[in-house]
């Protein structure tokens, strides 16, 4: 059985926001390892870790109730539309002996001795792990990232990751350690591109930090990478799967290469001297103008465009504001569906293109509004929906707190309309003059 440790939200040195798994070294690699001698598809892998975290939800149950499992839980964890893949995924498991389920009972294999068939290929990879007998702290809403839906390059580096930095010493959780890409590659099957892509795609995401080292240990380290333990969701950047982070870019740099010239440089040294006091012909204008580089229509501020789903943009998937607006606009051509329901389905489909695009997230946003009805169910997960739930009421919180604020007359403008107002007034005046007749009637 997996071991957890549930902690606080407290940013101090060791302690992991969420909680934390405890798992073994051969338990970390299994399910891994067998998907890629093809026993198991990516989907059993984040289903199993998708069972890790439901085990984990009931650990603490009440002494004398019965803890089930039920396979929608499941479903809600990996962002599956139906039950029928979640089924044939924990069939493919439960055949590889990787986990034991019966609706009210859930265990994960914790030794590979439990596991059927031939295992050379685990042994090997094992060996290229150090500190095999060590235990590995997981922390939960990276569990949860594995099982919502990363891609397989995103998947291996993360476990790497976990294997090369994640310790328990002194009671504490220390997740600070180096890591080469092309290690990776080797141990899991990756080309060292797509690691290196992924990786820095993790450090936009915040889910690392990159400390650049000197070259000379790039070269045979790698660079030194923290596992971010206060990692959420809630604190995406605005920018993820777009361009580079400022600063690194997540992989080794490579040592400087010669660069040898085939020609010499007397062709340049025997042409004619350049002028040095400058030409007749380049009179500088005595108005000032704009920095070189730089044109007076780039020079100034354009304003922000309207949302619209032609063309999203970074922003929109940033900005809740641009989000609903975007939302009216899939109610009106009838893609997503109205009421707060359909609000936040539709951005927990931007937090779901924010986490998990790999280039373009704009663009997976747009394909997943464009095929609403067999997307919105199939690939949003519970965190999608607790990060679009935090986001929306945060932006009522701030609306109604903005009303608050706002200054207010001491008399209250009059809310009846002017035509009963003009009523009231014709009435009155027949009542002062004796009158008996209706002044809705002529005389």
């Amino acid at each position: 059985m997996v071991k957890v440790s549930m902690r606080g939200q407290e940013k101090a040195p060791g302690q992991v926001a969420g909680g934390y798994l405890v798992m073994s070294v051969p338990q970390l690699i299994l399910p891994w390892q067998l998907y890629a001698e093809k026993r198991l598809q990516l989907l059993d892998v984040r289903v199993w870790f998708a069972c890790a975290e439901m085990s984990e939800r009931r650990r603490f149950t009440e002494v004398g109730r019965e803890p089930t499992y039920k396979l929608a839980e499941v479903a809600k964890l990996v962002g599956a539309k139906g039950l029928s893949r979640v089924r044939a995924a924990l069939k493919r498991l439960r055949e590889v002996s990787l986990i034991a389920w019966d609706g009210k009972v859930l265990q994960l294999a914790t030794s590979p001795d439990q596991v059927g068939g031939d295992l050379s290929g685990f042994w090997q990879t094992l060996g290229m792990v150090e500190n095999q007998r060590r235990k590995v702290p997981v922390p939960r809403r990276i569990a949860r990232h594995v099982a919502g839906g990363g891609s397989r390059a995103e998947t291996a580096v993360i476990l790497a990751h976990l294997l090369r930095c994640c310790y328990m010493r002194d009671g504490a959780v220390k997740a600070v350690g180096n890591c080469l890409a092309s290690w990776v590659a080797e141990v899991f099957g990756v080309h060292a591109t797509r690691v290196k892509q992924a990786r820095a795609r993790l450090v936009r995401l915040g889910m690392f930090h990159e400390q650049v080292m000197p070259q000379w240990h790039r070269n045979r380290y790698g660079n030194r990478i923290e596992v971010n333990l206060s990692w959420s969701r809630e604190v995406i950047p605005a920018a993820v799967g777009e361009g580079e982070a400022p600063g690194t870019t997540g992989t080794e740099s490579r040592p400087p290469v010669a660069v040898f010239h085939t020609q010499s440089a007397t062709a340049i040294e025997v042409n004619r001297s350049l002028p040095t006091e400058g030409s007749k012909n380049q009179n500088p204008g005595s108005e000032p103008r704009t920095p070189t580089g730089v044109s007076e229509r780039t020079a100034r501020k354009e304003p922000e465009a309207r949302p619209t789903l032609v063309h999203v943009v970074e922003q929109d998937l940033a900005s809740t504001e641009r989000l609903l607006t975007l939302h009216a606009e899939a109610i009106r051509q009838g893609l997503a569906p109205e009421g707060e329901r359909g609000e936040l389905e539709f951005v927990a489909l931007a937090e779901h293109a924010r986490a998990y695009a790999t280039s373009n997230a704009p663009g997976m946003f747009a394909w997943l509004v464009r095929n609403y009805e067999r997307t919105a169910k199939r690939f949003v997960t519970q965190d999608d929906e607790e990060s679009a739930r935090q986001r929306l009421n945060e932006l009522r919180r701030v609306a109604t707190s903005f009303d608050q604020d706002q200054p207010r007359d001491r008399q209250a403008p009059s809310r009846e309309p002017a035509a009963v107002g003009t009523f009231l007034a014709k009435l009155l005046g027949r009542i002062q003059s004796g009158g008996t007749e209706s002044p809705g009637k002529r005389p």
